[in-house]
């Protein structure tokens, strides 16, 4: 019951937002996917998500997703709207299983709960969670939804660099994943 009260809540300040007049012009699909998810746009929460897991620790993250993967975010596809809700899509290279078995022979998408809101120069995300950047180096912690890989969770992809190996997080998921 309170997840659906947090979703309604969710729905409706998402609804609210999108009726704000904004005084600068929409971003286009390629400015989105230089700025999308920096201190260069606004952002906009989903509030808190009541999982039946703690998606602050590590264990119970892994645990409760299908797949763990370091990937290289290679371009930003597009920003798809479920109802109000944005989703951003990114291509990804992946680098590494650590947990399932996606190819790396060849590039993915990947569909990321939050984004560029309709009409709007904002973004939005939930509490504690941050959108990939181009270029950069994470681990995802995605699912499967109906044959799209799919990261709703907040922490659902954490910053490991380039150099990602020698990273403490990559150790910490890679101990985990055992």
């Amino acid at each position: 019951m309170r997840i659906k009260k947090l979703f309604i809540v969710a729905v409706a300040s998402l609804a609210l937002c999108s009726c704000e007049k904004k005084n600068t012009k929409a971003l286009t699909d390629k400015e989105v996917g230089s700025v999308i998810g920096t201190s260069k746009m606004k952002k906009k929460s989903l509030g808190t998500v009541d999982l039946t897991y703690n998606y602050d620790n590590v264990k119970e993250l892994v645990e409760n997703n299908q797949y763990v993967f370091v990937a290289k975010v290679d371009k930003y596809v597009e920003t798809k709207y479920n109802k109000e809700n944005p989703e951003t899509v990114y291509n990804l290279d992946i680098l590494e299983n650590l947990k399932g078995d996606l190819s790396v022979s060849e590039n993915i998408d990947v569909v990321k709960t939050g984004g560029l809101l309709k009409n709007s120069d904002a973004f939005v995300l939930w509490d504690d969670d941050v959108l990939p950047a181009v270029g950069e180096t994470y681990i995802f912690v995605c699912n499967d939804d109906n044959g799209t890989v799919k990261c709703a969770s907040p922490k659902s992809n954490a910053l490991a660099g380039n150099d990602y190996k020698n990273s403490k997080i990559y150790s910490e998921y890679v101990e985990v994943c055992k």
